[in-house]
């Protein structure tokens, strides 16, 4: 009996360390709980796991191993697992690391009956976040605003997510197992898809802008990027390709494109691209040694259809202008709306410089034939000024800034012509720069002076007021017309403050002079329409008006018939304001531009000047003399009062005294004269009232 127990004892200590051997070969915890609840015995993971050393004494408890997974209680599902017979899986978390602990019941071999439990617990940290990166990518794989189409490695499709079906109108039941020629637009050439495999081969990606067709038939721009995904054996295992609609965002780079280059209103290039495409010429005739022609275009009077008829309008007739032009020219000009009512031409590859006469000829005739807007026939002429390289420059802002000048040659030569550049051109442009500056300094310095003509009653011939008049004694070049430095002062932006000068200047000399000598004289002022943009500038003006002292009733505004042509409500509004406050409005010039008996009807006038060359003639002119007998006619109708300008001899002065003429002024009583020789000329003469 002892031998058999000797041997039996031998064997159970082989079978022990047999279990021993299994459980440590184990790559999980193993951790066996006895039927009373406690734990009997557990491997060596186990033990690693559950931080045991060989300093720990003791068994670990099944507390223990609640406590270190978080279970709030083990012992319910380890009795479950001993009545049901059956297993259960618990997943822990714990500082970042993941278990699943599986509860297995523990049968005895003779009876069947579960006697304990045996715990296995197992780390799938790694697998968990290998499932969550799987889960995430499918995520994106499916929420993607780009297509994802991802093929084998004989380009048959195997997948694709939501957003291809979106865009290419396939599902992916019509498209896996089929090429992405399913796709193809017939845009591309053979070589471009040569192209692109050779590319993709070669680096294992490419990426570029394609054309391709959806499911109805509809061809679009995309932007494709394909991957080839590799084994470790360098071959291919599978191709990724991304790709977005980019409809859109070239319908958006287009507008952007159009915006920057063209102009909206008659689809012209612009100057930013004129600019663009004459520095590509200037490069290319450098080169070539070639001459080209550059032409500088102007409507004449559009600025008076703009402000009569509204701007609408005037949109209209640029859109037509533009397009008669643009048929005269060949594909290879450049024919540009530089602003406003200019344009541009570049004419290349010239022989001579006659080349550019005749196309120039064709501009003005397409521009002169009337046009027909609404119920208005309007007849528009154009100047141009015309340059050539390399004769007349080789810069850019060189050949604009000369055929610039040119243009206003033509312009100022009487328009609707043209003109060439020359080097007389080029020197007036010089002394046009030195007045501009000029100006500017004598604006801040105040170096203009103001004369004053007088303005006589003719059926009393006394002194009534005055016409207050700019003058330039400049200290080197001497006298300077107002007809040479007023144009360059309202294109400079400054005839507000010359002209608040001169209303400063003589509202204060009236003022002083009438009460000095107890008089009571009136004073005109000439004032610009471009005075009239600011509608503040009434109240100054109204305020310097009347703190001189000279009092509105003796004020005296003139205005051209260009302001009054344009008649928009702005300028009306504010001749309304002046008149309502006793300042009379006087029409300069009138009869010399586009006078009309509706402006008298309509607006706010009160006296009428007559022009000095319809004066000039009257007593051996019988048509100037019908003229003026029949202004002084149309005044006596709108009771209006006429002063009649120019008056040089004492015939012109019966002439009109003996038709009822109110008033006159001229060299025959006196050229305009500065403050002091003025002065001296009132005491000298008997006064009369005001102009009534």
């Amino acid at each position: 009996m002892n031998d058999e127990l000797t041997v039996r004892t031998k064997e159970l200590a082989g079978l022990n360390d047999d279990l021993r051997n299994i459980l440590e070969s184990i790559e999980m915890a193993v951790i066996v709980i006895d039927s009373r609840m406690r734990i009997t015995l557990y491997n060596g993971v186990g033990q690693r796991l559950l931080q045991l050393n060989s300093m720990t004494h003791g068994m670990p408890t099944i507390e223990s191993l609640e406590i270190l997974f978080g279970c709030e209680n083990l012992v319910g599902p380890v009795q479950q697992v001993r009545k049901t017979q059956l297993s259960i899986t618990i997943k822990k978390e714990k500082q970042g690391r993941h278990y699943d602990l599986t509860l297995y019941p523990c049968r005895s071999l003779a009876s069947e009956e579960v006697t304990g439990v045996v715990l296995t617990i197992k780390d799938i940290t790694e697998q968990f976040l290998a499932e969550q990166q799987i889960r995430l990518s499918a995520s994106v794989f499916d929420a993607a605003n780009e297509a994802i189409v991802i093929a084998d490695e004989n380009n048959r499709i195997i997948s694709v997510n939501p957003a291809f079906t979106e865009i290419t109108g396939y599902s992916k039941s019509e498209v896996l197992g089929k090429g992405p020629k399913i796709l193809n637009s017939g845009k591309q050439t053979k070589s471009f898809y040569r192209n692109l495999w050779h590319t993709l081969e070669e680096s294992g990606c490419w990426k570029g802008e394609i054309w391709s067709k959806r499911k109805n038939g509809e061809i679009y721009p995309e932007w494709l990027s394909i991957s080839a995904l590799k084994e470790a054996g360098g071959g291919v295992s599978k191709y990724v390709g991304i790709f977005s609609d980019i409809v859109q965002s070239l319908k958006a780079q287009q507008l952007i494109h159009q915006q920057a280059n063209f102009d909206a209103l008659t689809q012209l290039p612009n100057r930013n691209l004129f600019y663009d495409r004459l520095q590509q010429a200037i490069t290319k005739a450098q080169r070539e040694q070639k001459l080209f022609g550059l032409m500088f275009i102007d409507l004449d009077g559009f600025k008076d259809i703009n402000d009569a008829l509204g701007h609408s309008l005037g949109d209209r007739v640029l859109q037509e202008v533009a397009a008669r032009m643009a048929h005269i020219f060949r594909e290879s000009d450049t024919f540009a709306r530089f602003g406003g009512d200019e344009f541009t031409v570049l004419v290349p590859n010239l022989e001579s410089e006659t080349d550019m006469i005749a196309p120039t000829e064709k501009i003005l005739e397409a521009i002169q034939i009337p046009i027909q807007a609404d119920d208005h026939e309007l007849n528009i002429t154009a100047s141009v000024g015309i340059t050539i390289y390399p004769n007349d420059g080789r810069e850019a802002e060189t050949l604009l800034k000369n055929a610039d000048n040119a243009m206003y040659s033509a312009k100022a030569e009487g328009r609707n012509a043209y003109r060439f550049f020359t080097q007389e051109m080029h020197e007036k442009a010089q002394r046009q720069h030195r007045i501009v500056n000029e100006i500017k300094n004598a604006v801040k310095f105040e170096r203009f002076i103001v004369y004053y003509q007088p303005v006589v009653d003719l059926q009393s011939q006394r002194l009534c007021g005055a016409e207050a008049l700019i003058r330039w004694q400049h200290p080197v070049r001497g006298f300077i017309s107002p007809d040479e430095f007023i144009p360059v002062a309202e294109s400079l932006n400054l005839i507000g403050q010359i002209g608040e000068f001169v209303l400063a200047k003589a509202c204060d000399f009236i003022a002083g002079l009438n009460n000095e000598l107890g008089v009571d004289l009136s004073i005109a002022v000439n004032f610009s329409s471009l005075q009239f943009v600011n509608s503040s500038c009434v109240d100054k003006w109204l305020d310097m008006i009347n703190q001189s002292g000279v009092g509105t009733s003796n004020f005296v505004v003139e205005i051209t018939e260009s302001l009054m042509m344009s008649h928009k409500e702005h300028y009306v509004q504010q001749l309304q304001k002046l008149r309502s406050q006793g300042i009379k409005i006087a029409l300069d010039d009138f009869g010399t531009g586009f006078s009309s008996l509706s402006y008298l009807k309509k607006l706010p006038v009160d006296i009428i000047k007559i022009d000095r060359t319809f004066i000039r003639d009257i007593l051996v002119d019988s048509s100037d003399a019908s003229l003026v007998e029949s202004i002084l006619d149309i005044a006596n109708n709108f009771r209006l009062e006429v002063i009649a300008e120019g008056v040089e001899d004492e015939g012109q002065a019966e002439f009109l005294k003996a038709r009822s003429c109110g008033y006159a002024q001229g060299y025959y009583y006196s050229k305009p004269l500065p403050e002091d020789e003025f002065k001296q000329f009132a005491v000298g003469k008997r006064f009369c009232d005001k102009i009534k």
